[in-house]
């Protein structure tokens, strides 16, 4: 899991689902102090509401548009910080200050020492679904869906002998399609898995292996 550790003690983290209760339960405390800076404020009605922001959350780092952690202080959520789009490999800095609200006014503490951080691309792609594999002559020819992720950069397609026997690379490099003719010959027998690899050169789990087939 991603952590940043700051100067103060406190940390950054990313929000799991199981953050949703006490999201919210942050959120609705402070609604009078949040709510003239915070456009989502009003329509954070519940934890389901917060559960579906943390899922957001997590779509974005999967799309590469951005990067949102919580402000963990002495194990409890005390707020949020990101940024909408992620420049991978770019250096950014992040400061952080406390805020108590006082007879109804805003007090700013100190704001704290800096603290750098380079974003690395480090989530796989999704699991590819089972591959089909289909008998041709001399060749089996093997079928998969398309992965979602928009900074795909291709699939990397293996063979075995049979389902759970050690899987052969057939493709060096990613290809670009969802489809490979593994040409041999008649009567090999092979089962085929599937890896989806994205441009930062993340690989997804291998894919369930295709039913067993024999090339005619």
């Amino acid at each position: 899991m991603l952590r940043l550790d700051l100067p103060s003690g406190a940390h950054l983290r990313l929000l799991e689902e199981d953050d949703a209760d006490e999201l919210f339960g942050l959120i609705d405390r402070n609604r009078a102090h949040l709510a003239p800076w915070m456009p989502w404020v009003p329509v954070t009605r519940s934890r389901d509401d917060s559960l579906a922001f943390i899922r957001t959350t997590r779509r974005q780092i999967g799309e590469n548009d951005g990067l949102q952690t919580t402000i963990v202080v002495d194990g409890a959520l005390a707020g949020m910080v990101g940024f909408h789009h992620v420049d991978w490999g770019k250096e950014r800095c992040f400061a952080v200050r406390n805020v108590s609200l006082v007879d109804g006014l805003a007090i700013e503490g100190d704001l704290s020492v800096p603290r750098c951080v380079t974003p690395v691309d480090t989530f796989a792609p999704a699991q590819p679904n089972k591959p089909t594999a289909i008998a041709l002559t001399g060749a089996i020819n093997i079928l998969w869906d398309a992965s979602e992720e928009p900074d795909l950069a291709g699939y990397l397609v293996f063979r075995g002998a049979r389902a759970g026997a050690e899987m052969t690379l057939l493709t060096p490099e990613p290809i670009d399609r969802t489809n490979f003719t593994d040409t041999v010959d008649a009567g090999f027998r092979a089962v085929y898995g599937v890896v989806a690899v994205d441009k930062a050169g993340n690989r997804s789990p291998m894919s369930p292996v295709s039913d067993e087939e024999t090339a005619r």
